[in-house]
């Protein structure tokens, strides 16, 4: 992805263990030796449920909720998150009983730009469909060049500065009902857009730009 924006981190009682990761991008055979070899698996619930049921316990996962859609939207000087309907997060923590980490990277929809896509346009459209047919959005982004400047693949020299916000403590419920993970994503959300707001100012490169959840 351009930009892993935001993370949650599913923890059990250690540090981070597993990073999860769009199934369509760990086919590339030699991506698939390096992701696996970092210890990052697939995004299924399938995925998550195995690593969290493991008898070994003090695992967790770091899942970047927004996915491909989201990445669409990485350009400098935006700060927008695909977060207000995807709540299956909320579940599968429920029913764990693991507690929920809010994670935010200042500084990462900055070391590239990304061509122009706005809503509606013809290369958002291109895009979307590549998206629901392989599971991964195409982008087509740009940053410096080895000895100059200008254009090229490597990320531009700016700062990444992440945050990690207080653990969430969630209490374990075998069949959650909708009205528990609402409220838990609800508290997820407003720990999240805290922590963006009382730490823009000092990472951000731009603090005057607003949280914006989709």
């Amino acid at each position: 992805m351009l930009a892993q924006k935001i993370a949650s981190c599913i923890i059990c009682k250690l540090a981070p263990k597993d990073t999860v990761e769009c199934g369509m991008i760990l086919i590339n055979q030699v991506h698939v030796i390096f992701m696996t070899r970092t210890g990052t698996v697939c995004a299924s619930r399938d995925s998550i449920n195995y690593i969290m049921n493991e008898e070994e316990k003090g695992q967790s996962l770091c899942l970047v909720i927004g996915g491909a859609k989201e990445s669409l939207d990485c350009h400098p000087g935006r700060a927008d998150l695909y977060l207000k309907d995807r709540k299956g997060f909320c579940k599968i923590a429920l029913r764990h009983g693991a507690s929920l980490v809010p994670i935010y990277s200042f500084g990462e929809n900055e070391i590239y730009d990304q061509f122009s896509n706005p809503p509606g346009s013809l290369t958002r459209r291109l895009q979307c469909a590549f998206q629901k047919t392989f599971g991964f959005a195409p982008l087509i982004f740009f940053g410096r060049g080895v000895f100059q400047y200008f254009f090229g693949i490597v990320p531009y020299r700016k700062p990444i500065c992440t945050v990690v916000g207080a653990p969430i403590e969630v209490p374990r419920v075998e069949d959650p009902t909708q009205e528990q993970i609402d409220s838990l994503h609800a508290s997820y959300v407003k720990a999240l857009t805290d922590l963006y707001n009382n730490n823009k100012d000092q990472y951000s490169l731009y603090p005057e730009v607003k949280l914006n959840i989709f």
